[in-house]
């Protein structure tokens, strides 16, 4: 089943007069292809791609521009803001770059009717055009496009341009730049125009939601504008493309547009390594996009290291929804060993602590170093029918730590201190001998690389464990947040009662069981007594 975004038709088929004509001429005249097999020919947006710009510069019907003033007096552009949403490889980011571009020097401004009656334009006389993105190497891409499209079109020579790979100047003053998230630094900018990229990336922890925030707070001083490039979101991450989802399905269900033109195309398969079913829905996806090659893709989706959810995601553009994305049922029953022999006391083990003080739940796993086997130790988590006060039992997990430092072999520990920072800082300096180590989980590279380890482990049946039907269910209702670090765990939403922290742990143990085995705490004692006869 396919699902398109934008109005069937163009602008004129609903009565709309639009700006874009002229536009995608000058583009056509000024720009080049910035990569590919055409770099340097004539820069050529697509169907797809013109028809969305034609759309993105459409004026309302009752729109009066007011020249004295320099601005709208009535009606004005029909959109404030944009949001695409495509497949992988489907040239997003080329389209967002040649709109940059027309945005900084092209006639933009709407200024009056020609003798036919047509909309006409205007170069803005002090464009401040933004590439905005959570890490320097997304927007990094974008620049070293847009820098090709100038370079090597008629644009450097015609305006003049100052051109540098974090920059462009034009002399009458106008400026073309990329800015990441730094939400506070870019309060009170005066952007005319932003491009939002791979929204679906911009999640919390990026701080992504207040970073979109100021900037839209930004153009709304100049009557700017926006558009949002991005793959389908996960459901849960509360991410700035799903943000952008949630408002449309308000804006339509209230039946008005609200300034919003909402671009995102889809496709559902039953089966995507079935080549029957693949295929053609993978022929419909790329249909405008005459340089992707749907053998390859359809040979990347049966990679066995290609996630189904990443599948859909990415070259399907579906929003996954239910679905795991971490370790699956069959992983997990894999993993399960009645064989696993008991731990003992004396078993050398490694220990993983993860708490959320309030609203969460709290949990102690150990590994054993000889088997890698996982054993749940201890989990605290909120009841059903607890209040909103309900809190993690700091004392009983204290003194519960303790007890196992006491009385278990521990080599090593890694600690989560997010809201126990204290009094792990005490455990580490009562237990000197213990190994005990914070580890951050906000420190993206090391926990995916740590999850990818625990992953990767139970896969191959390295990592096992017994029956533990707990630690079973907390890894199961584990989901996949992808960071440009790599792959980190989250809960399906925020407020979620399918608590994480027995699983969150579990990786913590077996990150610490890996350190301990690389520093020798497996290696055979040397006999160092002295004999004398």
């Amino acid at each position: 089943m396919a699902q398109g975004g934008l109005p069937p038709g163009l602008p004129e088929d609903h009565g709309f007069q639009t700006l874009g004509w002229e536009l995608l001429d000058w583009a056509s005249t000024y720009l080049a292809q910035p990569d590919g097999i055409n770099k340097g020919t004539t820069w050529q947006y697509t169907d797809d791609q013109a028809r969305f710009t034609l759309w993105f510069y459409a004026l309302h019907p009752d729109t009066k521009w007011d020249s004295h003033a320099g601005k709208f007096s009535q009606g004005g552009w029909l959109f404030r803001r944009a949001y695409r949403e495509r497949a992988k490889g489907v040239g997003k980011t080329p389209m967002v770059g040649a709109m940059a571009c027309t945005e900084l020097l092209a006639p933009v401004q709407f200024d009056g009717w020609d003798a036919y009656g047509n909309p006409v334009g205007r170069p803005h006389p002090n464009p401040l055009v933004q590439l905005a993105a959570v890490s320097e190497s997304q927007a990094d891409q974008t620049m070293v496009l847009i820098n090709s499209m100038l370079a090597n079109g008629a644009a450097e020579s015609e305006y003049g341009l100052d051109i540098a790979l974090s920059r462009i100047y034009v002399p009458n003053g106008g400026k073309l730049e990329k800015v990441t998230a730094s939400p506070r630094s870019r309060e009170g900018a005066r952007p005319t125009f932003v491009v939002l990229e791979e929204t679906h990336n911009w999640v919390p922890a990026e701080r992504g939601p207040e970073f979109a925030e100021v900037l839209r707070r930004n153009l709304g001083k100049l009557d700017g504008r926006s558009v949002e490039v991005t793959n389908a979101p996960l459901p849960g991450e509360n991410s700035v493309a799903e943000a952008s989802h949630r408002e449309f399905s308000r804006l339509a269900a209230d039946g008005h547009l609200g300034g919003v033109l909402f671009d995102s195309e889809s496709i559902h398969v039953e089966d995507v390594k079935d080549p029957e079913q693949a295929l053609p829905a993978l022929a419909w996806i790329y249909r405008n996009s005459p340089w992707v090659n749907i053998n390859r893709i359809f040979e990347e989706i049966c990679d066995s290291n290609t996630r189904e959810s990443s599948a859909r995601k990415f070259y399907f553009n579906e929003i996954v929804i239910g679905e795991s994305g971490w370790l699956k049922k069959g992983d997990v029953e894999k993993a399960r060993k009645d064989s696993v022999k008991p731990l003992k006391k004396t078993d050398k083990i490694a220990l993983g602590f993860k708490g959320a003080m309030r609203n969460g739940a709290a949990a102690v796993v150990a590994v054993r170093l000889t088997d890698q086997s996982v054993w749940l130790l201890k989990m605290w988590e909120k009841p059903e029918n607890a209040d909103r006060s309900w809190e993690v039992p700091y004392y009983e997990v204290d003194q519960y730590v303790r007890k196992q430092l006491e009385k278990r072999n521990v080599y090593s520990v890694f600690a989560d201190p997010h809201q126990f920072q204290d009094i792990i800082g005490k455990w580490a300096a009562d237990y000197e001998d213990c190994g005990i180590e914070e580890f951050w989980l906000t420190s993206k590279a090391k926990y995916a690389k740590a999850i990818e380890g625990f992953e990767s482990g139970v896969r191959a049946e390295r990592v096992v464990w017994n029956d533990q039907p707990d630690l079973e269910r907390h890894i199961l209702a584990c989901h996949i947040l992808e960071t440009p670090q790599g792959d980190i765990l989250r809960k399906e939403t925020a407020d979620s009662k399918r608590y994480i922290a027995a699983a969150q742990a579990a990786v913590l143990a077996h990150a610490a069981c890996m350190q301990a085995i690389e520093d020798g705490a497996l290696a055979p004692e040397v006999d160092r007594t002295m004999y004398a006869w």
